[in-house]
């Protein structure tokens, strides 16, 4: 619902954001062919696994990382919050050596081939130590982002693919993000692979009394962690409020666009009876987080707009630009639940109306160029959202009126996701649109969103209503159904059954 984008957006939503130095800098990823990225290549490589022994109870847990061959010159912390609750930091036998994490590093000198390091980490001193979206404690679980607890060598190559053994003590279970290579998950022992995104965006771990639920749906391995709290909303009504947020995603790239996913819920005092707060997470696999109302009913949870937004997010390539990466699943997230049947299709337009009208009041004498590079600072969340929305918008009909017998933008949606949704790395909206350019045969996409990106005025979207047939009154949308695109207009947003 637009009013979950509204409460979101005052605690500075942070759909898919990464996780750099501290909290909100910059991605550091390298774009592919830059002079970093072939850096890479010329130096001796490090490569080490992880060795990760919970507690009893999930209270704590003894973290061992092992190089093969050559040990880095140093590690470092991967957001400046690391460190706190974490004791023991050495360099293990045969010659056992004390440590000194310092302004994120640890310097190791010269070690003997195949070393390793170790430390402890006390997962209620890091909770107490963090936000409450970065870790927290529930009943006998616990949450944190996985960059609090790991550590990650200063010279590591883009390309590498360290594993993570997992021991769990009986009693203690585990969410993770990871791929799986040996054992089950949530097994005594098992083992994964991750990648450098773990050390740039992300990505959350979960342990203890946690209530997990795993199925299949739509080509998509799902998980469902939940923290140890109780809710109203009974096991069932958790998993068909979620598939149904898989189900909307799926409708738009005709399957789940990831094998896996992690849906980490945490259940909380208030939200209005719904999901307050949703984020997508990417760093070592794709994830979402949400926190739930606990006194949430079951029956109003499907189709709610965050949840699809933050499954949809998991399609797109990794945007740099939030007007591209949250404007493009913003103008989706109305789409797809129109389609999905949760209102009907006036109803699916007068929502989108609504939202681009909220956008275009936080529109303030501003380029959306300019918004869009400091709305976090600026709280332009609503001008961001919409008004790369609108940009959505244009293309589609645009699209769809050129080639009547194609599906307009939700070609260009796939197309993103089979170029480059799998990467590593973040790109910026320019080399997206122009590998869309390139794909399409003309600059269309390009040179629409400069437009609306240079001027301070909204997109004038009630022309582009018009171009299918549908004028407002009195804020009210209305649908003539004689109208040359009527057709088109109903391919956009019309209900229909899942494929």
């Amino acid at each position: 619902m637009a009013c979950a984008l509204a409460m979101a957006c005052a605690l500075a939503m942070a759909c898919g954001t990464t996780s750099g130095r501290s909290t909100g800098a910059a991605d550091r990823s390298v774009a592919p062919g830059s002079a970093g990225a072939g850096a890479d290549r010329d130096r001796e490589r490090t490569a080490w696994r992880y060795e990760v022994a919970l507690e009893p109870g999930a209270r704590g847990m003894a973290v061992r990382m092992c190089f093969d061959g050559p040990a880095p010159a140093a590690l470092r912390t991967i957001v400046d919050e690391a460190g706190v609750g974490w004791d023991g930091l050495s360099v293990d036998a045969p010659m056992p050596r004390p440590l000194t994490l310092a302004r994120g590093r640890v310097e190791l000198g010269t070690l003997p081939q195949d070393a390793c390091v170790r430390w402890h980490v006390d997962l209620a001193g890091v909770s107490a130590g963090a936000g409450s979206r970065s870790a927290t404690v529930l009943g006998d679980s616990v949450l944190l982002k996985q960059s609090l607890w790991l550590l990650w060598p200063t010279d590591a190559s883009s390309d590498v693919t360290p594993t993570v053994a997992l021991e769990l003590p009986p009693g203690v279970r585990a969410s993770v993000p990871w791929t799986l290579v040996d054992g089950e998950r949530d097994a005594r022992r098992s083992r994964y692979r991750i990648d450098a995104t773990v050390s740039r965006w992300t990505g959350y771990t979960a342990f203890g009394a946690l209530d997990l639920d795993r199925f299949e749906r739509n080509g998509a391995a799902i998980e469902i962690a939940r923290l140890d709290h109780p809710i109203a909303c009974d096991r069932e009504g958790v998993r068909a409020w979620i598939t149904d947020a898989v189900d909307g995603a799926s409708m738009l790239y005709g399957h789940y666009p990831r094998e896996h996913l992690q849906v980490v819920v945490v259940p909380i005092a208030g939200g209005d009876g719904a999901v307050e707060f949703g984020a997508a997470a990417r760093g070592g696999g794709a994830g979402v987080f949400l926190l739930l109302d606990d006194h949430a009913d079951a029956a109003r949870l499907p189709g709610g707009w965050t949840t699809v937004h933050e499954l949809l997010h998991h399609g797109m390539p990794f945007v740099k630009d939030p007007w591209m990466g949250e404007g493009f699943v913003s103008y989706y997230t109305e789409v797809m639940r129109t389609r999905q049947g949760h209102r009907s299709e006036r109803e699916g337009w007068q929502e989108l109306y609504d939202a681009f009208e909220r956008g275009r009041r936080g529109a303030r004498g501003r380029t959306l160029a300019r918004d869009s590079a400091a709305m976090h600072e600026q709280h332009a969340y609503q001008r961001v959202y919409w008004g790369g929305a609108a940009i959505a918008f244009e293309l589609d009909v645009a699209l769809r009126l050129a080639h009547p017998d194609r599906d307009g933008l939700d070609d260009a949606m796939k197309q993103l996701r089979r170029c480059c949704g799998d990467s590593v790395f973040q790109f910026g909206a320019d080399a997206l649109l122009t590998r869309l350019d390139r794909w399409y045969g003309e600059p269309i996409f390009t040179q629409t969103a400069a437009r609306a990106l240079a001027v301070p005025d909204f997109v004038d979207t009630d022309a582009v209503f018009a171009q299918l047939g549908i004028t407002i009154a009195d804020g009210k949308v209305v649908l003539d159904d004689g109208h040359r695109a009527a057709a088109l207009r109903r391919a956009i947003m019309a209900p229909r059954k899942q494929p």
